[in-house]
């Protein structure tokens, strides 16, 4: 008799134990985990992080590749406040951080505080241009060494060709949708390939509103509810990459150049966020 006690603990073992396995099974062929690659969480998560946060650089970290484990994938990252010299690799204030697809679906980002270029960007605008920018265009600059990063909203979306007409070394990020609107912002910055893993050579330097279409039309139907953890909904973001007009830009511009664009008709708005001298950086 406790030969078959001993039995029949054991075979009630045994069917917890398949019961448990066959139920994480379904658990997880259930888990938005199932199917998604590392590298296909990197190349919607990384890029879309950065296209709803245009006021910080954010960079899939080639350094490091991204990790898939049983509880979730992880996606390196590089990201910097937006700095006025963007194709300057700098350290300061440069950090390493991680976005996460847990296994429950939900998506864990990095921690990124609003700072002077957020309200620039989410903030309805208030004034074409505040009295303290203004008398900062007034500053004398012969020797054409007075650089600033800019936010600048346009009175209707223009295309970046059309503004890069204004200015010759072109801008560092579109704005695809309105200041002050609702919902995530959607921009795109200028960027070598490498940073973003799009399907062009590593070295290769893309227009913002070139990546932004090459990103976007890399996207498939089932990369929407990725997409909507980060508030951004893949329809509207093929409608605004087709259209491929912006509605506002940050560009890193000298004093000249933005005197000139304060008195366009196409500007709103200008907003000077940090200034310095450009042969601190050239």
């Amino acid at each position: 008799m406790p030969s078959v006690g001993r039995r029949h603990h054991l075979l009630l073992a045994i069917v917890l134990v398949v019961t448990t396995v066959l139920a994480l099974g379904v658990g997880w062929m259930r888990s938005p985990l199932a199917g998604v690659s590392s590298e296909r969480a990197a190349f919607v998560l990384a890029n879309g992080l950065a296209a709803s946060h245009p006021d910080y650089r954010i960079r899939i970290d080639d350094a490091s590749e991204a990790h898939k484990s049983v509880q979730n994938v992880s996606v390196p990252l590089l990201l910097d406040p937006r700095p006025a010299y963007p194709l300057i690799r700098g350290p300061e204030a440069m950090r390493r951080e991680n976005i996460e697809l847990l296994w429950s679906g939900e998506v864990t980002q990095p921690l990124l505080r609003p700072w002077r270029l957020t309200g620039a960007i989410r903030d309805p605008a208030s004034s074409p241009m505040s009295p303290d920018d203004r008398a900062f265009l007034s500053l004398s600059d012969p020797q054409h060494q007075v650089r600033a990063l800019v936010v600048v909203w346009l009175s209707e979306p223009m295309t970046e060709e059309a503004v890069n007409l204004w200015l010759p070394n072109g801008i560092d990020v579109a704005i695809f949708t309105e200041r002050g609107s609702a919902g995530s912002p959607v921009s795109w910055d200028t960027h070598f390939c490498r940073d973003r893993n799009l399907s062009c050579p590593q070295d290769e330097l893309l227009r913002a509103s070139e990546g932004f279409q090459l990103w976007v039309a890399a996207l498939r139907d089932d990369d929407a509810p990725l997409l909507a953890k980060l508030g951004l909904d893949l329809a509207d973001l093929r409608r605004r990459a087709k259209n491929g007009k912006m509605y506002g830009f940050i560009a890193s511009a000298e004093l000249e150049e933005i005197r000139i664009l304060s008195g366009r008709n196409q500007v709103r708005s200008i907003q000077i966020i940090s200034a310095g001298l450009a042969d601190a950086r050239d």
